[in-house]
């Protein structure tokens, strides 16, 4: 069967259990979680990643969301750098892209608190928002052409950036990779090189961009992927 259009993963009110489901409610997730707004979901049977994954009648409430996929159920956090280009300016597509890779410890879900460590206090930490791009089966070599069969879903990232520290550290600080709330099925984004995303804090919008300004297609190489 494969995942729902959409997929989340909570902790239910009602028996203080871990599932994965399919929101009953339409519109952002995010934002009804954000009001205090209820949210319920049909369970599903398996995680989204196995094939005989299907959506059972059983409607639970949310209680806490969590990021859309369990660390356990990941085998790495990629993402690719230097991917949007400022305006007026002229990229050349890299012909060795700059990939880096945030440690699994990274990963958090909406509303977790960010936490910033000693080292990183006063070293101009800021907000990245990026389309992640989650992979269902393992790639390589893979023709342009027959890139998109590889992916099962989309969902929104914060990789959490301090500008003032060497690359290497700079992104792989303890939950600074939330993800989520939703992880929406690939069958439900035809094209993902046209999607706009967009930072607002405190109701402000501070980062807007569409997918179709990336240096590099998602097709070609996503902004930042989990295996």
């Amino acid at each position: 069967m494969g995942p729902p259009p959409r997929t989340i993963r909570f902790i239910s009110a009602e028996d203080g259990q871990t599932y994965y489901g399919a929101p009953v409610q339409e519109g952002d997730l995010g934002l009804l979680y954000h009001a205090n707004r209820p949210i319920t979901a049909h369970i599903l049977t398996s995680s989204p990643l196995h094939s005989t994954c299907e959506v059972s009648s059983t409607i639970k409430t949310v209680k806490r969301l969590l990021a859309p996929l369990d660390r356990h159920e990941i085998g790495t956090i990629r993402g690719m750098g230097m991917q949007y280009k400022a305006a007026g300016v002229t990229v050349v597509k890299p012909e060795n892209p700059w990939l880096f890779f945030k440690p699994l410890t990274t990963l958090a879900g909406p509303g977790d608190d960010i936490v910033i460590p000693m080292s990183a206090i006063g070293k101009h930490n800021d907000y990245e928002v990026e389309l992640c791009v989650v992979m269902g089966k393992d790639a390589k070599d893979v023709k342009v052409g027959d890139a998109l069969s590889y992916v099962l879903g989309y969902c929104v990232v914060n990789d959490v950036t301090s500008r003032k520290l060497q690359s290497g550290i700079s992104k792989s600080y303890d939950t600074w990779c939330p993800i989520g709330p939703v992880l929406v099925a690939a069958s439900e984004v035809p094209n993902p090189d046209n999607l706009r995303i967009r930072t607002t804090v405190n109701g402000v919008v501070e980062q807007e961009e569409t997918t179709a300004n990336m240096v590099l297609s998602v097709v070609l190489s996503s902004t930042m992927w989990l295996k």
